[in-house]
């Protein structure tokens, strides 16, 4: 988990400026963040592929129906999700998009009361902060248990 921890946060970091700045998603980070992932699991993990996959294809369908049918995502933020559920596997994927959620909302709520309705969120620096708090969440939940 620590060459998870590794890429996710050497990826994810430039990612979540870039959307802060320029709400876009860079794809050359997000494949190169699934490529470096998939790359590790052939080479040393392979039993993490099959949770991997259902993970990645989870996520396509759940950011994928958000985007077409509410709107309010960037399709990079979809494509994010994949690479991002991918590296987590099933079920942590979940949880961490629970948690990007939640922090996304809180926010909102703490800190553009008093905007317009109308205003943008980069999503991407909250999916990031999910999944690298689920991975930490994770290593110590290995490390207390001696897994």
């Amino acid at each position: 988990m620590t060459y998870t921890l590794a890429v996710l946060i050497t990826t994810c970091v430039p990612i979540s400026i870039i959307d802060c700045r320029k709400y876009i998603v860079p794809d050359i980070l997000v494949v190169l963040l699934f490529v470096l992932m998939v790359t590790h699991d052939l080479l040393f993990n392979r039993t993490h592929i099959p949770f991997a996959v259902l993970a990645t294809l989870a996520s396509f369908c759940l950011f994928f129906c958000i985007y077409r049918m509410y709107g309010g995502l960037g399709f990079g933020d979809v494509k994010l999700s994949v690479a991002l559920g991918y590296s987590l596997g099933f079920p942590l994927e979940f949880v961490a998009f629970s948690c990007a959620s939640i922090l996304a909302i809180v926010y909102a709520v703490a800190f553009l009361r008093n905007k317009s309705r109308s205003f943008r969120i980069s999503f991407a620096p909250f999916l990031s902060a999910g999944a690298v708090l689920m991975v930490l969440v994770d290593n110590a939940k290995t490390v207390s248990l001696g897994y």
